[in-house]
């Protein structure tokens, strides 16, 4: 097996690693923030106040320690990279940043150490370059909207899932959940990697190659799957929350019974998007699963959300 590149997962994590069923975090490239851009220009605009906001707070709390730190943002999730001399200033630089109005999450990344050589910075710049260019040619990969932040060399943890992972995994509230192509989807430990809890759910015999990834909303998990459901998981234990069919599987044989739900869903503040192969689009009350709304427009393709509409592209 090549190389992998290793990738610290912030925010809308990715793992594709071509065929390994292995999910890596740390290494050669420390830090990932992940965007399928879906940030409004509010959120966008307020990840870059808190990067401002946590440097200058660092510049005050640590004066003289702050010249190789570096603090990423995205939606309201801060990693912080870089080195410090002791374990003192990389605990305070945590609480320091965490008092930032605004911030959900702080990930700390620094490493206690001298400040890196202008060789090893270099390396590292030569490593982002290479990470993105392999994300751009993999077309199943939002490439030019990832942001990569590279900070030394050392693996952090490493662990294996039962399948290929084909799409990007979430990072959230201290999990990186997982899903592989057999239908499970883990709740793994940021921190170490170990295994929190596991959902397992069977696939039909024939589906789309593809699986769409996790996304979060409060204190769920909203997956979508091959049969055609939408699942909430509780973040916490992995315990199925509701389950809302999208699209009914239906047909004579299994090429016609085709109903996954592969593409982007979209949650807003209190109901769930998503639109089924078959050609069905559906709105879902997070509360309780129940469908507000049905259009018989759909695709494979997913859809986005802007302020009060839904936008797909149907099969046709």
């Amino acid at each position: 097996m090549n190389k992998l590149i290793q990738i610290t997962l912030l925010g809308v994590a990715l793992s594709q690693l071509h065929g390994c069923a292995a999910v890596v975090a740390g290494g050669a490239a420390t830090g990932a923030a992940v965007a399928t851009d879906r940030r409004t220009a509010g959120v966008f605009v307020g990840d870059q106040e808190i990067e401002l906001r946590a440097m200058s707070r660092l510049r005050e709390a640590l004066p003289q320690k702050t010249g190789s730190i570096s603090a990423t943002s995205y939606n309201r999730q801060v990693l912080l990279t870089g080195q410090v001399p002791d374990e003192s200033t990389r605990a305070r630089a945590t609480e320091v940043v965490k008092g930032v109005p605004d911030v959900r999450t702080v990930f700390n990344e620094l490493s206690i150490s001298g400040v890196t050589s202008f060789a090893s910075r270099a390396n590292d710049t030569t490593i982002t370059g290479n990470v993105k260019t392999r994300l751009l040619r993999n077309e199943s990969v939002p490439g030019t909207q990832i942001k990569v932040v590279t900070e030394t060399g050392a693996e952090r943890w490493k662990t294996t899932v039962t399948s290929e992972v084909i799409s990007a995994p979430l990072v959230d509230g201290g999990l990186v959940i997982v899903r592989s192509g057999d239908g499970r989807t883990f709740g793994l430990n940021a921190a170490d990697g170990t295994r929190k809890w596991v959902f397992d759910r069977g696939l039909p015999n024939l589906s789309v190659r593809g699986n769409g990834s996790p996304v979060a909303g409060g204190e769920m998990v909203y997956l979508c799957y091959d049969d055609g459901a939408v699942i909430a998981l509780r973040m916490a234990d992995g315990q199925r929350a509701w389950e809302q069919l999208v699209a009914q599987p239906d047909g004579r044989n299994e090429l016609e019974r085709l109903a996954d739900v592969d593409g982007e869903i979209q949650v807003g503040l209190s109901e769930l998007y998503a639109t089924s192969f078959r050609g069905q689009t559906m709105a879902i009350t997070l509360s309780n699963a129940r469908p507000l709304w049905t259009r018989d427009v759909g695709g494979y393709g997913g859809l986005a959300m802007s302020t009060d509409k839904v936008v797909l592209a149907d099969n046709d």
